[in-house]
């Protein structure tokens, strides 16, 4: 079984390499985002903006690129083919989810070097301890995935629904816009969505703080997790 899932999960990868805009979206376009501030803006607004581009990759992954992938298998009957296999389809979306999973880390050292060898920026924190906020972040939003990819009928569907949840958290919690510059009003609203939490998380590791500091956000984002993969399992859609 282990011996399957690693070889689907390779598989994955290299599904996922061979998809212009996922790794568009995922890999390339916050590299360009930077380059592009890089160009505009000082160094110090560059250091702040490292962990917000690291959430919207945690965003885009989990909310557009896994249920889009996985609605796109349950709309070609992949899924209830591999139930008539040894490989429980199961399998098949544990092995989605470490490629997501992989494919986010992969953006966030792809930002990690070009900070450091492109505009010399040091990390004042701990890169492991960052390295296991973007794990975190990555399982709460592809947990929220799963619950978009299993509710809808078509591929079509689930991205547009994907978009509607993305882009809305993309403006709203400091992943564009400064938390800072966001008026207190809307600061209250926007507690509510996990992304804020993310951006704060990474920013907070980002800068020095310690685990102990985050307790919040780590539980929003723990129970983020738990429930929405207890509401996926109820609501997901195999046919």
């Amino acid at each position: 079984m282990m011996r399957s899932f690693l070889k689907w999960t390779w598989i994955e990868i290299k599904l996922f390499c061979r998809e212009p805009l996922a790794v568009f979206f995922s890999l390339l376009l916050p590299l360009l985002l930077f380059f592009l501030f890089g160009t505009l803006a000082r160094v110090e607004y560059l250091n702040n903006m490292v962990p917000s581009l690291v959430g919207m990759i945690v965003a885009t992954n989990g909310l557009i690129t896994l249920p889009v992938q996985v609605a796109t298998y349950r709309e070609k009957q992949i899924l209830r083919r591999f139930s008539a296999t040894p490989m429980h389809p199961y399998i098949v979306l544990l092995g989605e989810m470490i490629t997501m999973l992989a494919m986010t880390l992969l953006g966030f050292v792809l930002l990690l070097l070009v900070a450091k060898f492109g505009y010399d920026i040091t990390v004042a924190g701990n890169i492991i301890s960052l390295m296991g906020a973007c794990c975190l972040s990555t399982i709460a939003f592809l947990s929220l995935g799963f619950i978009v990819g299993g509710l809808f009928t078509t591929a079509r569907t689930t991205q547009i629904m994907g978009m509607v949840a993305f882009y809305p958290m993309l403006f709203l919690c400091g992943t564009t816009i400064p938390l800072e510059a966001i008026g207190e009003p809307v600061r209250s609203y926007i507690e509510f969505l996990p992304l804020t939490h993310v951006v704060t998380l990474h920013s907070g590791i980002w800068f020095g703080d310690s685990w102990n500091q985050h307790i919040k956000e780590i539980c929003i984002l723990l129970g983020t997790s738990g429930a929405s993969f207890l509401i996926s399992a109820k609501t997901f859609r195999w046919e």
